[in-house]
């Protein structure tokens, strides 16, 4: 880490104040690449110069904030701070790595060393004038940040406002910066060149964005104002507000996994944002404060409501309700002057009562309400606002407001940031608005976007048993370079299926035929938050996106989608990486599940949502959404519904030794101490089917049941995945005494191109469909896959059934068996390992015996052998039953034959299974 003292060079250069004349607004950045240390202890010139208003950058991966630095570099702040009322202040930075900040001369803050997003502050009494200041930052690897703070007297901690910070224009002019090597730099990470980063995302992407003002908007949508990409605005469906909008903007994609950790930006030239409030005012007051608990979820539904978004062309409609009025608002943008200003068009019905709208906060700032327009003065810069269609201003306490009058059906608003010579392009702009159009005529459907499907020619499997592996291929090559890493399918009634994509996506594929001669994509949604499940229920598409249950409908019929509903919620969204929502699956009833990742916790209270690792039912109608069970890690996949029992997997980590696959039950206690969400904490956990070795599978996926005798003798055992080898297997399970389930798994003999995440069976052709990915620790080749699991008709040499009885393990078959080697007890080896439930990541083997033997994952040092007294094959020749004197409940156990079926085929297998429960004689 690099050494914390300050040249003596640096201190004497702020020694004296300058005059107000002198100065300007922001303060000199002076960025340095290859910065083995504080940039005061290097004589290099900058790679980078810029004037920065405000030092108030959140911790990001990647390019920090369009400087082309990613990691080893350092940046050095210095210029005036401005103090106008006397008194004790305290001032902080907060910085991801290193960072220190000296005033008149001296250091104040020393918040060194390696570390992630952390604050240190310190007191000085100051008088009135300008004192000199320097802030020094440094940044390794991973995200980078660094903020600088103050508390004036009586007032509460804040970002340093720009009003309060200024720079010597001519000390900037006289630095020279290598603008010629930064030119030839190539950005990484956000504005990189990953596939995430460089695909065509569509008009909007949804995302957990985090600010240039280190705001958060959980379950943001970043919508593009035009055609050119020059302009965006970021939509806050929880609060309904427009919580930021930029000119000269981009969307700065996080770098982490490809896309999958961290979250983007949204990065420009600032027209307006909205710090701390609500987008309209609660019905029939002027209240704008957000009183949610932890500031997570939805405002009440009687406050408003969002609906979702219409899609007409690349404009994007935005649906919801205030109160009883219903609203469409169409945001965008237009030149004034040199530069882009927001518009906001909205049609309203039903408004019974006047209306209050939020059009832009700044704290600190003058508002006043010239002329009828709005008027924020920061001193330097304003936002100018203008209304068309009735409307009349307000401004108070650095918030500036719109109130519109009851009946009105539509109003056009103006928004624009900039200096004020600005002012005058601004009204001529404003005067040349049109009364705005009636927004209902965009929510038929319009223009597609994504051209003609894609064709791909699918590729028969050559393997010679039961099961071949057929490859519908993925256009991983496609005109919009959408990242191919599929998460889920389903069918539609005429044999078509839907397929989404982790990077937003959902796909139509046709022509899934028993040749697969001709396969056909079409791009029909795009934009959505990490979609990692996908149902279809009477021919519309469902997606589990991570902010939302989303339904999609084409409304004009040409193949892509132009209404994308909200169809539920309710579950809240925080920034932790691991929270993704995971498959998706209906019961009998309609109603639907998906699961819900934890924070990874090891405190049984250190949930910062109550969903987070749990699994959620929601209505059939969309309306209401409960916990359904929890203490769950990472549940990637489920199984089951549809009158079928409900299954999920979850992945080792801590509180989970290895994988496990669980019955689900409502109300049930799946293991996670992280997640329990119930008063006293557990002290043990509701038993799963069954353990997997962690050698064998080290993270699992989604599970399927086998419905009908069409894909050979697995009729109602479920199939599992395996995302992280890439294998499917069959899971034998059973349940006794009550309802206890216990059972094991066998893997088939198949393997696939990428990570096995969702399995459906057709009901047109009746064979099980794998769709998978590639993101973190897998075996997977390909980024994606979609392939079909075919059976021949050939006989199937693996186990179907599992049973427990007292002292003996029975497995039965769907062939006969040769009787001289399935009776011999040469040709078993059982043996058998606990693991232990604690808060470290995983567990070791240990010994059932003697607990103190213990070892790695797959050690047979750890592993007790266990003696098979006899074995009894059945009359039919269908079943094996080992006589096991003493058997008793254990966490892992693995049966491992080598027998032959009647016909003469090898059948050499491993059960690998868990005994909760002895069941009684």
């Amino acid at each position: 880490m690099p050494n914390l003292r300050l040249t003596a060079a640096l201190l004497c250069c702020l020694g004296s104040a300058l005059g107000a004349e002198d100065l300007a607004p922001g303060l000199i950045g002076e960025y340095f690449a290859n910065s083995p240390d504080y940039p005061g202890a290097t004589k290099s010139a900058p790679t980078y110069l810029r004037i920065d208003k405000q030092v108030n950058f959140g911790a990001i991966e990647g390019d920090f904030y369009h400087t082309k630095l990613v990691t080893n570099f350092a940046v050095r702040w210095s210029g005036v701070l401005k103090i106008t009322t006397a008194g004790t202040y305290t001032l902080a930075t907060e910085s991801d790595d290193g960072s220190r900040f000296a005033i008149d001369g001296k250091q104040l803050i020393d918040n060194g060393g390696t570390h992630p997003m952390s604050k240190v502050d310190g007191k000085i009494e100051l008088s009135v004038g300008n004192h000199p200041i320097l802030l020094e930052f440094c940044q390794g690897g991973g995200q980078a940040g660094c903020r600088l703070y103050w508390t004036a007297p009586g007032q509460n901690e804040e970002p340093i406002p720009a009003t309060a910070l200024l720079h010597d224009e001519d000390a900037a002019k006289k630095i020279t910066w290598d603008e010629a090597a930064w030119k030839k730099m190539t950005a990484s990470g956000p504005s990189g060149t990953g596939k995430y980063a460089t695909m065509d995302h569509g008009p909007f992407v949804t995302g957990t964005f985090v600010q240039p003002s280190n705001l958060c908007t959980a379950k943001g949508i970043a919508i593009y104002l035009n055609d050119e990409r020059t302009a965006l605005a970021l939509f806050d469906p929880e609060l309904i507000r427009l919580a930021y909008a930029a000119y000269g903007a981009e969307i700065g994609y996080p770098a982490g996994r490809d896309g999958i950790e961290g979250q983007p930006t949204v990065n420009g030239e600032t027209i307006c944002q909205a710090t701390t409030s609500t987008g309209w005012a609660k019905p029939g007051s002027d209240d704008f404060t957000d009183a949610r608990v932890g500031h997570l979820g939805n405002l009440p539904r009687d406050w408003t409501y969002y609906h979702g978004l219409y899609l007409n062309g690349n404009q994007v409609v935005l649906s919801y309700s205030v109160g009883a009025a219903e609203v469409l608002e169409v945001p965008g943008a237009i030149k004034s002057g040199e530069t882009d200003a927001l518009t906001r068009s909205f049609t309203i019905t039903g408004n019974r009562q006047a209306m209050t709208l939020l059009v832009a906060e700044q704290t600190g700032a003058t508002v006043s309400t010239p002329n009828g327009l709005g008027l924020i003065d920061d001193g330097d810069d304003v936002t100018i606002a203008g209304v068309v269609g009735g409307g009349t201003f307000h401004g108070a306490d650095g918030r500036l407001t719109l109130t519109i009058p009851a009946a009105t059906a539509a109003v056009e608003l103006l928004v624009w940031h900039g200096p004020k010579s600005g002012l005058a392009p601004f009204k001529t702009t404003l005067a040349g608005l049109k009364a705005p159009s009636d927004a209902h005529a965009l929510t038929k459907g319009g223009k597609g976007r994504w051209g003609d499907a894609l064709e791909t020619v699918g590729v028969l499997g050559k393997e010679t048993g039961a099961y071949v592996v057929d490859t519908i291929p993925v256009p991983y090559v496609n005109p919009a370079k959408s990242y191919m890493r599929l998460t889920g399918h389903d069918f539609f009634k005429d044999g078509r299926a839907a397929v989404s994509t982790m990077d937003g996506d959902v796909w139509i594929v046709s022509g899934i035929t028993p040749g697969l001669e001709k396969i056909t994509w079409k791009r029909f949604a795009t934009g959505l938050f990490q979609p990692l499940g996908l149902r279809i229920v009477d021919d519309t598409i469902y997606v589990t996106c991570r902010d939302r249950l989303m339904r999609l409908k084409d409304l004009n019929g040409d193949g892509e989608a132009d209404f994308y509903e909200s169809f539920n919620s309710d579950c809240p969204v925080t920034k932790h990486y691991h929270e993704f929502a995971l498959d998706l699956e209906t019961d009998k009833d309609g109603n639907f599940y998906y699961c819900k990742g934890s924070n990874l916790s090891n405190d049984p209270h250190g949930a910062t949502s109550e969903t987070q690792g749990c699994m959620l039912k929601i209505s059939k109608d969309g309306s209401t959404m409960t916990r359904y069970c929890t203490g769950l890690r990472e549940p990637n996949g489920m199984g089951g519904g549809d009158g079928y029992p409900l299954l999920n997997s979850d992945n080792q980590g801590n509180w989970t030794p290895v994988d496990r696959i669980n019955l689900v039950r409502e109300g049930g206690f799946y293991g996670f101490l992280g997640a329990p969400h119930r008063d006293p904490i557990p002290t043990t956990y509701d038993p799963p089917i069954c353990w997997t070795p962690y050698n064998l599978d080290n993270s699992p996926g989604g599970l399927a049941y086998d419905p009908t005798t069409k894909w050979g003798p697995f009729k109602d055992i479920p199939i599992g995945l395996s995302y992280g080898k890439s294998c499917i297997f069959t899971v034998l399970m059973e349940t006794v005494d009550g309802g206890i389930p216990q059972g094991g798994i066998v893997f088939f003999p198949l393997n696939f191109a990428s990570g096995t995440m969702r399995a459906r069976f057709s009901k047109i052709d009746n064979q099980l469909y794998v769709s998978g990915m590639r993101g973190w620790q897998t075996n997977a080749v390909q980024e994606g896959n979609f392939q079909r699991v075919r059976y021949t008709g050939k006989p199937v040499y693996m186990p179907t059934s599992l049973h427990i009885h007292p002292e003996a393990v029975e497995i039965g078959f769907p062939v006969t068996l040769d009787a001289a080697t399935a009776a011999d007890a040469a040709n078993f080896a059982v043996s058998q390992w606990n693991y232990q439930w604690t808060a470290n990541y995983g567990s070791e083997d240990y010994s059932v015996s003697d607990p103190n033997r213990h070892g790695p994952n797959g050690s047979p040092a750890a592993h007790d052998k266990v003696d098979v007294s006899s074995i009894t094959l059945s009359p039919d020749k269908k079943s094996i039953t080992l006589k096991i004197p003493g058997l008793k409940p254990v966490m892992q156990m693995e049966i491992k034959f080598k027998i032959a079926a009647e016909d003469g085929e090898a059948i050499n297998l491993s059960i690998f299974n868990t005994i909760n429960k002895i069941p009684a004689k």
